[in-house]
C-alpha cells in the first residue's frame, strides 16, 4: 500500500517525527491558523483519500477597555469593550460577570462589548473570561463603586406657622 500525507497551506507547521510519506503516521507542529491534512492511500485494487481540516490556536491574549467615567452613580450603563482579534476559524466564548448581581443587568454578556447596567449603589467586581479552547482561559476583572444621589426628606415640618413661633425641622 503506499500512503502519502499532505498539508496546505505548505508553511507554519514543521514536521517533528516520521515524515510526510510515512504509512502510519508523523508528529507536526504547527503555528496558529487554519490547515487541511489529507492522506492519501492505494493499491492495486484501488485507492481512497481523506481530508479534516484543523484550526491551531494560541491562548488569548485580549486587552480590555474599562472606560471610567466619574462620577459614577446609579443608574448607571457601563459598556467595557474587550479588543481581541481572532483568527478566522476561531471560536471565542466571552462571559461576562458582576458580583454581586443585585440590581445588575447584563445585556449581550456573550459578546465582546456587553451593556452593563448598575440600578442600585454598590461596590461591584466585574468579571470577563475569553475560551477558546486552549487553556487557560483568559481572565480578567475590574472593581466598580457606584453611588447614588443624596435622597432627602422632611417629614415634621409643620405647613402652617403663626408669628412669633419657633419653627422645627429635622428628619432632613
Amino acid at each position: 500500500m503506499i500512503v502519502n500525507w499532505s498539508i496546505a497551506p505548505p508553511t507554519g507547521w514543521t514536521v517533528t517525527a516520521g515524515s510526510l510519506n510515512d504509512p502510519i503516521s508523523f508528529s507536526a507542529q504547527f503555528n496558529a491558523g487554519e490547515y487541511t491534512i489529507t492522506m492519501e492511500a492505494g493499491n492495486p485494487c484501488g485507492s481512497t483519500t481523506v481530508q479534516e481540516t484543523i484550526c491551531v490556536v494560541e491562548a488569548i491574549n485580549a486587552i480590555v477597555d474599562w472606560p471610567v467615567d466619574l462620577p459614577i452613580c446609579a443608574p448607571y450603563t457601563y459598556q467595557p469593550t474587550v479588543i481581541y482579534s481572532p483568527i478566522d476559524c476561531e471560536n471565542v466564548f466571552y462571559e461576562w460577570t458582576v458580583s454581586p448581581s443585585t440590581g445588575v443587568t447584563i445585556n449581550d454578556g456573550n459578546t465582546p462589548n456587553p451593556t452593563i447596567a448598575f440600578n442600585i449603589k454598590g461596590e461591584y467586581v466585574i468579571t470577563v473570561s475569553l475560551d477558546n479552547g486552549c487553556s487557560p482561559p483568559f481572565e480578567e476583572m475590574h472593581s466598580l463603586t457606584v453611588a447614588e444621589a443624596p435622597q432627602l426628606s422632611a417629614t415634621s415640618i409643620t405647613p402652617i406657622v403663626c408669628p412669633n413661633e419657633d419653627l422645627v425641622i429635622d428628619d432632613l
